[in-house]
């Protein structure tokens, strides 16, 4: 979902894109989470900068930045899609066989009631 913002004070026109979907919590919940996608201005820099890089080894940049920026955004759009896209499906997966075990539980105890009431009688 694309939302365009205009700054007031100078009319300005910023779009904002972002992307809505479900985050599992636990086996059985989910909460809605909302990221930014773009743009990657100066803050989202900033909270990437912070972040530790996982080896000593730091990477190398083989060729010029004009290509190897915006494969590097290319990326980090795809990853971050693929993986809303991933929590959704899997937040739902998991809601749904919930739903489905506690369905099961309902038939089972519902044909217990009925196998004693026709013993019974």
């Amino acid at each position: 979902m694309s939302q365009i913002l205009i700054d007031r004070q100078t009319g300005d026109q910023t779009g904002d894109t972002y992307v809505f979907h479900n985050r599992p919590v636990g086996r059985q919940n989910y909460v809605s989470a909302k990221q930014r996608l773009l743009p990657l201005d100066a803050t989202w820099q900033q909270v990437c900068s912070q972040i530790r890089w996982p080896t000593d080894l730091l990477p190398e940049v083989l060729g010029s930045g004009q290509v190897t920026i915006p494969a590097l955004i290319r990326e980090y759009l795809f990853v971050s899609l693929f993986r809303s896209c991933a929590e959704s499906l899997a937040s739902e997966n998991a809601c749904r066989l919930t739903a489905m075990q506690r369905a099961q539980r309902n038939i089972d105890e519902l044909l217990d009631r009925l196998q004693m009431a026709f013993n019974q009688q």
